[in-house]
């Protein structure tokens, strides 16, 4: 870039940050519409937030450099591009995969027939199942035990209709239930999530923390429902 003229340059930047806009906006479309906190199409969408963290950094510091050497009449525009390359890394890395789940979940939720509807279809479905030993109260929300101890998929046609519904587009690896609270947990590239479905004032050990709150690890969608984001370590 160094042979090309301050107006050139400054196009070239320009529709830099046009192209790094874009392909962010894909990325978080794309993390809402498939209902996971992170992409694991082909190999380098699971690398795709250091990518584009790096791609914000280095315009971040082009445009510094160019402000810097050649002031410009439009000094808010680019003083504006600079500070919001230079958020947008963090927020990449840290929350906006958990960010797009969350607010994926709450359209879905809404679809589903809405906070109550779900909640109570959730508690009648629980209420149905069969505890997995006499000791404690977990329950297999999608499996049944047959005579020789394997398991079988509950029939589709049998399941409540939000219950089906959220299953279909947050499908759980295990779906196993604790004291009449449904989870749905699944693991998206190195990322862990926990649908947590409770009885109306229910909530995780502990709340959220203003650490989970800076960073995204923990939300409260409604009334006795809760999302928990975390990294797959196994």
């Amino acid at each position: 870039m160094q042979n090309l003229s301050p107006e050139q340059l400054r196009r070239t930047l320009l529709w830099s940050v046009g192209g790094a806009v874009a392909a962010t906006i894909a990325w978080l479309l794309g993390m809402f519409f498939t209902c996971q906190p992170a992409l694991d199409f082909l190999c380098i969408c699971a690398f795709a937030p250091i990518v584009l963290a790096a791609v914000w950094v280095g315009l971040g510091l082009q445009l510094l450099t160019f402000v810097s050497r050649y002031p410009q009449r439009r000094r808010f525009l680019f003083w504006s591009l600079i500070v919001a390359a230079f958020l947008l890394p963090p927020y990449i890395l840290m929350r906006a995969g958990g960010d797009m789940f969350t607010l994926s979940f709450r359209y879905h939720l809404w679809r589903a027939g809405g906070v109550a509807k779900v909640r109570a279809e959730f508690s009648q479905w629980l209420a149905s199942r069969p505890s997995m030993s006499s000791q404690d109260d977990e329950k297999m929300m999608f499996h049944d035990v047959t005579p020789g101890r394997g398991t079988v998929l509950v029939p589709v046609g049998k399941l409540p209709a939000s219950v089906r519904y959220l299953h279909d587009h947050f499908p759980s690896r295990f779906g196993i239930s604790r004291n009449g609270v449904a989870r749905l947990d699944n693991v998206t590239v190195f990322t862990t999530t926990y649908i947590m479905i409770g009885p109306p004032g229910w909530e995780p050990q502990g709340g959220a923390s203003v650490w989970d709150h800076i960073v995204g690890r923990r939300h409260k969608v409604a009334d006795g429902i809760w999302i928990d984001i975390g990294t797959y370590d196994k």
